[in-house]
Order: C-alpha cells, then structure tokens, then sequence
C-alpha cells in the first residue's frame, strides 16, 4: 500500500515538473505581454451645493457675545438652487431674517430677497438680475417709504449685507475650487459684490487670497484673507474646508454696524469683532432675568378700534400711590425702551406698551405717527389712571423721536396726563420732506457720499416720492412687492407749531445740538415761532450731546445722567416733590 502511495506521488511530480517545462519554453518562443497602463486616479467629485448647504448652523457673536443664530437650507425653483437662510438675532426686541437666494448654474445671483420682521413688523429688501444688470428695491418699514435703485451693471456675482449673515460668505465658499483655495498667496480670486442693505447700493471689487496666518484654522481647513475695495467693513478672514466646499468660520477684526442698526439697538454703536461660526446645534440664550425688587406684570390694554395692546407695567412693592411714567415705545419698529428698572427704583410706576401691529400687539402697523397712535396713548393714560397704585394727579407722558411726535399729538386734545416730556422730535416745517431733508443729509454724511451720490439718492427716494404723492397715489408696485403711501401723505400733514399750540399739558421739549438725525435748528426755529405766539406751557431745553443717543437707553439705564437731572428738576417744579 505504501509503495503504491509512493508510486502516485512520484507520477504527480513528473507530470508537474513537465508542465512547467514546456511553460518556459513557450515563454521564451512567445513575444513579451504588453504591459497593463497604470490606472489614473479619478478625483473627488465637487459636491453640489444642495449637498454643501443643507441644514448648516451658525452662531454669530459680537465681542464675545452671542449676537445670532442661523440656519441654512436648500431647494430648487424653475430647475434653479435656492439657498434659504434663517436668522434670529437676539437684544431689545428679537428679530428673524429670512433670506432667499436663487442661483445661476455658475452660482450667480438670479434673485435675492431679504424679509426682516422686527417685533412683528416686516421689512423687504429685493434684487433681481435683469439681463445684465440687476435692479434693486429697499422697503425699509423704519424709512418714509421704498426706494428703487435701478439697473445697477455689471450683476454681481455675490451679494452681501452689513447686517452679518452666514449665508453669503457659504456661497462665496462655493465658488472657490481647491485649486484656486490652495495656490500661492500671490495669485487670488476676484469677484463683484454689492451689499443690499447699503442705502445706496454699488458694485464692489473683493479679493480673496490664502492667508499666511494659519494659527486660527481648524484642523482641515484653511484660512483665507478676505478684503472689499472701499467697503464698510473691509477685511475679513474665512476658515473653509476646499474639498467639501463648507463653511467652517468668518472673523472681522474692527466690525462696525450701519447708523441704522446702532440706532435700533445701542449695543451695536462702536467697533469690534464679529465671528460667525459653524455649530453643530443652534445655542440658545437664557430668558432675561428680572430684578427682585420690583413687580413685573404683562398686561392687556383696549385701545384704538377696540384693539388689545401689550404692555409691561413696572412698580416698586407697596399698595402706592406713586407717580408714574407711561414710556412710549420708540416709534418705528425701534425695540422697547431698556432701563425702566432704575426709574422703578427712584419711585415711579413705568408701563410701556407695543403700538398697533407691533409685538402682541392687535391692528395694523403705522408706518407714520398717526391720529390713531395719538388715541392710544390718551386710553393707555386713561386706563393706568385706573390703577390702585397709581396717582392719577402725577401721570407723566415721555416720549423720544417719533413716540414725541405722537406725544404732542395725544397731549393737544383732553388727556388724563399732569406733564409730559418728549425729545428729539422737533421742527417748525412740515415733517415731510423737511425731516426726510436732514435725515438723507445725515446718511450721507455716514456713508461717505458725495455731491453726486447725494443727489442720486435724493433722486430715489425724496424726489420719487414727491411726485407720487402729487399724483395722487395710494398704492405703489415695486419688483413684485406693493406698499401704501399713506402713511408718507401722514408725514406730510403733521404741522407741530399748530399741534404743540393746542397743548392742553406742560410740555417739557427736550433737544440735542449735536443730533443728527432730528436737526437742533428746527427745534430752534419751533421754539421761536411758538413764542411769538404767545404759546404757554411749551418749554425748550438744550442739551449738549445727540439726544437720540442720550435717550437711547442700555441695559442699566433709559437716558443720560443729565438728562435725568434735567427731567427730575423739571417735574418737581410742575408736580412738586
């Protein structure tokens, strides 16, 4: 058996030593093979922008602080890309911005539009790309009514805005390739910009190169130094992954906001850093916290037309009576005034209240301080004076800016108030066009223009409206959008020399000689005027900073040191101590 086994293993090895044999020898007869080409590497695909930008998050901060958050998603119309952003920003008077943005195939603008509601109340900004030029239109509801800058060329290939977003630096990342983020700092990308918010809005040139400082880039990233020709806020830097295209990161070192912006909230005056960063989840901000010593209450007040409006009512502890203060809201769409607790502390009831359409407030928005605004703050008054804790013979009405024009209104007719304090408001000519006169003057001092600039502006808007409303106009159209001019025909018919004239309440008429916005020399005039009238109970005073400014109010307080002074001396001369 084992001499068999062995026997067939033998055989085995023969016939494979045979094989490989004749092998070689047809190796040797044949011609050599044709070696096999060395595969090319296939590159990454470009991820699509769908695939890049949707559901991306943002924080934006400001010194440190978080200012807003942000939320981007995709979609498509007409077999186009739309980018969606969603921004809430946070401070007195939250705020929500959609932004709305169809592409090109070349990732171009096509159509930008941009949906601010403060407090309710909506403002629209619209571009749209008309072969090649594009056409724009602002509706800002704290602006007399729209402006439409027409046929601005070239397009341009990215549209931007002072007010921060992460959106439009996410499609600036798009559009630079790998190739073009990684070459040598000598060679860099151009493109076209044109900021929507600016007032008045014109192409400018920004590059963008690869940053030598590296210290600040995520791992996987890189950084790169952003700057726009004669721009508000010039340079910047932007941290992107190349192969994915995303946004990581945006800092601006000296940040600075549009007069705009700083009016509407106080903290924004200044200059610092901006950051907006991509998160993986949205933070959100505690509630504010409210002092222990005083009694916070949310209340319902019927106003004009039957219509609720939404107040806070501050007062000290104890059954009363104290005097009180009835606080309007700015006017516009300006967020409530901050501070009330200090004057809560110095012995006042304070209830500010939400105008018509604002806030929880019912009724439409007045884009004007109307009659009606004037009707609710006399039932406001009327209804604090029914409050327990309330002196009804010490009710006092402050109001600033467009809240003092709606003040003289309310005061010039029977009115539950013994004083009433209002400022930065004031002018002997017709609020329309004199006020719109000097606050395009002030926009243009802020935005650098020049004679000409100036005058194309004026073009846009005071001139343009001027002739609607001697046609007759009640409505406008604009870039798809319509708004009402009544409001701008309001600011046309108020006369304060004939409505302070028929105050019923001393007034106390409070103004800045460094105000810009509101001009002193129309207070001035007013004061003159009123004099050689005769009228009585009307009284000016002067202070030397901008007004608005003073009485703008922060976190701790609602105005000035010296205004404080001033307003408490005045009052206990009319009220006593």
């Amino acid at each position: 058996m084992e001499r068999l086994e062995s026997a067939v293993w033998r055989k085995r090895i023969l016939v494979l030593t045979l094989s490989m044999v004749l092998g070689l020898m047809w190796a040797c007869d044949a011609p050599p093979p044709t070696p096999e080409p060395t595969p090319t590497l296939v590159p990454t695909p470009t991820p699509a922008p769908d695939q890049v930008l949707q559901d991306l998050r943002y924080a934006i901060t400001w010194n440190g602080e978080l200012l807003a958050t942000e939320e981007l998603r995709v979609g498509t119309v007409d077999d186009s890309i739309v980018v969606y952003g969603d921004l809430t920003r946070f401070g007195p008077g939250p705020l929500f911005e959609r932004r709305t943005v169809q592409l090109s195939p070349l990732l171009n603008p096509i159509h930008y539009s941009l949906e601010r509601h403060t407090l309710g109340v909506q403002s629209t900004w619209v571009a749209q790309r008309e072969g090649e030029s594009i056409n724009y239109m602002a509706n800002d509801q704290a602006w007399y009514a729209p402006v439409l800058v027409p046929d601005i060329s070239p397009p341009p290939n990215l549209l931007m805005e002072r007010a921060p977003s992460a959106l439009p630096f996410a499609l600036l990342a798009l559009q630079i390739t790998e190739e073009r983020a990684l070459t040598a700092s000598a060679e860099s990308l151009s493109l076209q910009v044109l900021d929507v918010t600016d007032l008045l809005p014109v192409n400018r040139r920004m590059t963008v190169t690869l940053s030598m400082d590296q210290s600040e880039a995520i791992i996987g990233t890189v950084a790169l130094a952003g700057e726009i020709e004669d721009g508000a806020n010039p340079q910047f830097t932007l941290w992107m992954r190349p192969g994915s295209r995303m946004l990581y990161g945006v800092a601006f070192e000296q940040y600075t906001f549009g007069l705009l912006e700083q009016m509407q909230n106080p903290a924004l005056r200044g200059t610092g850093r901006l950051m907006i960063e991509r998160v993986s989840h949205l933070p959100e901000l505690p509630e504010p916290e409210q002092a222990p010593d005083i009694i916070y209450e949310t209340v319902s007040i019927a106003g004009s037309q039957g219509h609720l409006r939404e107040g806070l009512l501050l007062r000290p502890e104890g059954p009363g009576p104290f005097s009180a203060l009835l606080v309007q809201e700015p006017g516009g769409v300006l967020p409530p005034p901050q501070g009330l607790e200090r004057l809560v502390r110095q012995g006042w009831v304070v209830l500010t209240y939400s105008p018509a359409g604002v806030g929880a407030s019912e009724g439409s928005y007045q884009r004007a301080p109307s009659e009606l605004l004037a009707a609710d703050v006399r039932l406001v008054g009327e209804w604090l004076a029914q409050r327990p804790e309330v002196d009804t013979q010490r009710i006092v009405l402050v109001g600033v800016g467009e809240a003092g024009i709606v003040g003289a209104r309310a005061i010039a007719q029977d009115n539950p108030f013994a004083a009433a304090v209002l400022g930065s408001f004031a002018t002997d000519m017709p609020l329309f066009p004199d006020l719109a006169e000097a606050r395009i003057a002030t926009l243009a001092s802020h935005g650098g223009w020049d004679a000409v600039d100036l005058e194309r502006y004026r073009m846009y808007s005071l001139q343009t409206w001027q002739g609607w409303l001697e046609e007759g106009q009640e409505e406008i159209g604009l870039l798809g959008r319509r708004a009402s001019l009544v409001p701008l025909r309001m600011w046309q018919e108020i006369d304060l020399v004939e409505t302070l004239g028929q105050a019923q309440t001393p007034v106390l008429v409070l103004h800045g000689r460094a105000d810009e916005w509101t001009p002193v020399d129309g207070a001035e005039r007013l004061e003159a005027v009123l004099r050689a009238r005769g009228v009585e109970g009307v009284e000016f005073r002067y202070l030397y900073g901008p007004l608005s400014a003073e009485l703008g109010g922060n976190a701790q307080q609602p105005w000035a040191d010296e205004v404080d002074d001033l307003v408490g001396a005045w009052l206990r001369d009319r009220l006593g101590p």
